[in-house]
């Protein structure tokens, strides 16, 4: 009996400690570099993302919110966010979940992270001055017609800012990709010029002291569009590309920079401050080990490599003789690429056209994958002119797809199902044309992304799709020389049933 009291007793300890909710035990410690070694800078790392998309009033819908937000889910799942999701909250809901995320998880070791996408809106006096900004949920009616019912529904930035204040985490960060956000701010400031983060120890107490900050898609006057290329940016600023100084980590402040002064973003101003100027502390993000987009000074230091030597003078170059066994090896090289390349040519199957009836991102997709030179450009892996291309067919890729849904769940007039069928068979050949891309510029994530975007594809199209991609594949495992691709493609075209 004793024995047995002593195991039920084990086991309901077990049962307690597996059923206790314990944030801290899910989420591993983010480390960071200092003072030559590793040091914690967070125990623990969350993230809540808001959508609203589906509105119930006057409110325009926003279709691309829920598609981005899964996109950025993935990104900071893959970085060890413990993530969060919101979609379509009421004022009520909105209010409620970021006040029990801030309560729940603002704890003095952790990092929180939360991103609204949706409809803004900022009130003016009679003067014109922008004063009261909001974020709208999907119960709200029109600030315009039925004011004293949106203020009873709409979060306004004050409520944001008193939450925030009240965080006890050590590094807060809004987000907000909506119209008229920068009215959270009480004064206009710049995104600090980062320069090569220091990593002394002196650094990681100012870094890691507590702040709070806000980024922001525009400013307190700016509708952002529907067609908002903020939360792409975002995305791709996580992916590595702003890691300003290639340490591999990316603070709020690079962030913040690359997104005001590096990327184009058309009829948007985007907005970084602090809540209180005089803190010092940074939310810090790192560059996932299989990240895909290296940071901007490594593409730098390749470009250099590249360069022509100047560090030896002119007389030196003029007085030297000529290597000739070097130049022989370099005409033969020169002359066998020649032929393979011509010989790759004609074996590779043509590219698909552009479908009829295909929507806007489906055909932004096609344009791009068969421009001129554009395929060559993303084979040469070494080479820095594709890396744009490729990362924007990725992004035309996922809201493909995204819009691909959508017409099979509402069709438009004039399109019936075989209609779509086409259209997603092609879209599916052109997606498998991106993943042998992707698997010879040595991808593994994004690869594992598009494999589960073209079996989508695939579902929605004809049952003789195959017939389209076999080939396709053939090509890309003929050519690959490393075994380890050529295992890669074989175990792609076994997932796809080729």
């Amino acid at each position: 009996m004793r024995v047995g009291a002593w195991i039920w007793l084990l086991a309901g300890l077990l049962a307690f400690s597996a059923a206790a909710p314990s944030s801290r035990a899910q989420s591993q410690a983010f480390m960071y570099e200092a003072g030559g070694t590793e040091r914690v800078l967070y125990q623990s790392r969350h993230a809540l993302l808001i959508g609203a998309s589906d509105y119930r009033t006057d409110w325009t819908d926003l279709p691309r919110v829920p598609n981005e937000l899964s996109r950025l889910q993935r990104e900071l799942e893959g970085q060890g966010f413990q993530v969060e999701r919101v979609d379509n909250p009421t004022g009520e809901t909105l209010r409620e979940r970021i006040q029990s995320f801030i309560g729940g998880f603002g704890e003095p070791e952790t990092a929180l992270l939360i991103v609204f996408s949706g409809h803004g809106w900022t009130e003016q006096e009679e003067r014109g001055r922008y004063t009261h900004g909001y974020i709208v949920p999907i119960d709200a009616p029109s600030a315009v017609t039925t004011p004293r019912g949106f203020h009873s529904r709409a979060m306004s930035m004050q409520q944001i800012r008193a939450l925030a204040d009240d965080s006890h985490a050590r590094h807060t960060l809004f987000v907000f990709d909506s119209c008229f956000s920068g009215s959270i701010f009480n004064t206009r400031g710049d995104a600090p010029t980062p320069a090569r983060a220091p990593h002394d120890m002196q650094s990681f107490e100012r870094l890691r002291s507590r702040n709070v900050q806000f980024l922001t898609a525009g400013d307190e006057q700016q509708r952002v569009p529907s067609e908002s290329k903020f939360m792409d940016a975002f995305i791709l600023a996580l992916r590595g590309a702003g890691d300003m100084d290639g340490d591999g980590y990316i603070t709020a402040s690079e962030l913040a920079y690359h997104l005001i002064y590096r990327v184009d973003l058309p009829s948007q101003s985007p907005q970084f401050n602090p809540l209180n100027p005089s803190d010092t502390g940074d939310f810090v993000f790192k560059v996932r080990e299989d990240a895909d987009i290296e940071p901007v000074p490594f593409q730098e230091r390749i470009v250099a490599a590249l360069s022509p030597d100047t560090s030896t003078d002119r007389s030196s170059r003029e007085n030297s003789s000529p290597n000739w066994p070097m130049w022989v090896a370099f005409v033969v090289l020169s002359l066998a690429g020649v032929a393979t390349a011509w010989r790759l040519r004609r074996r590779r199957p043509p590219l698909p056209a552009i479908p009829r009836h295909a929507p806007e991102n489906v055909t932004q997709f096609f344009r791009a994958l068969r421009a001129p030179k554009s395929l060559k450009s993303m084979l040469a892996a070494e080479a820095r002119e594709g890396d744009g291309l490729f990362r924007a067919l990725i992004v035309f890729a996922e809201k493909g797809v995204g819009e691909l849904k959508q017409m099979q769940a509402h069709l438009p007039p004039g399109i019936d199902q075989d209609d779509l069928r086409a259209v997603a068979d092609a879209f599916s050949a052109g997606l498998l044309w991106l993943i042998g891309v992707s698997v010879c510029r040595n991808h593994p994530s994004t690869t594992r992304e598009l494999t589960d975007l073209v079996k989508s594809t695939i579902a929605q199209g004809s049952d003789d799709v195959g017939s389209d991609l076999r080939p396709v594949l053939r090509w890309f495992r003929s050519n690959a020389r490393a075994p380890e691709r050529v295992a890669t493609f074989d175990a792609i075209g076994k997932e796809l049933s080729l």
